[in-house]
């Protein structure tokens, strides 16, 4: 049994060669280094590292740098591609101007989504879509699940219940007058 001593532990091997234990690590699992367990007395065995590996990998550290930019930007030769254009930061005001100049009122549209409809007849989202699903206000079901209401249909709309009703017991009632 050879003397495993004077090997390297795993945090000793990082220290050595300037490297992190994460990469010393990835060196064992990819199997470039000879390692060993030395046992200890009421523990698990501890892997260590030969001590001729320490100088194997001690010069291959390489610590990332920064180039300095340089004041002149270098030119481009006429068979490069042309130099990237500079973007502007764009101006946020037009660019909301113009988003609500494509925005058509509801008075002009032809088909209403749910919200635009409740927007438009100024009922909550909730009354609309349920009286959508009871049939009281006819719409289209779009290929990917969405409602549209045709606006004409919203301006001949007439409530189906008219008169005052109240809620008694957890049901509707007509109140009376």
């Amino acid at each position: 049994m050879e003397d495993l001593s004077n090997w390297l532990t795993i945090p000793q091997m990082a220290a050595a060669t300037g490297k992190s234990i994460r990469s010393i690590e990835r060196l064992i699992t990819l199997h470039r280094v000879a390692v060993a367990k030395r046992p200890v007395e009421g523990m698990k065995p501890v892997t260590v590292i030969a001590p001729d590996e320490v100088e194997k990998h001690k010069g291959i550290v390489l610590r990332p740098t920064v180039q300095p930019q340089s004041a002149i930007a270098p030119t481009r030769q006429p068979d490069r591609l042309p130099a990237k254009a500079t973007l502007r930061h764009p101006d946020t005001k037009a660019i909301l101007k113009a988003l609500e100049q494509l925005r058509v009122p509801l008075a002009q549209k032809v088909y209403l989504s749910s919200r635009e409809a409740a927007l438009y007849l100024g009922f909550p989202l909730a009354e609309v879509e349920r009286l959508v699903e009871a049939g009281h206000i006819p719409s289209i079901r779009l290929s990917n699940g969405w409602r549209r209401i045709a606006r004409k249909d919203l301006d001949h709309y007439t409530p189906p219940s008219v008169g005052v009703t109240e809620w008694r017991n957890g049901k509707e009632e007509p109140s009376v007058m």
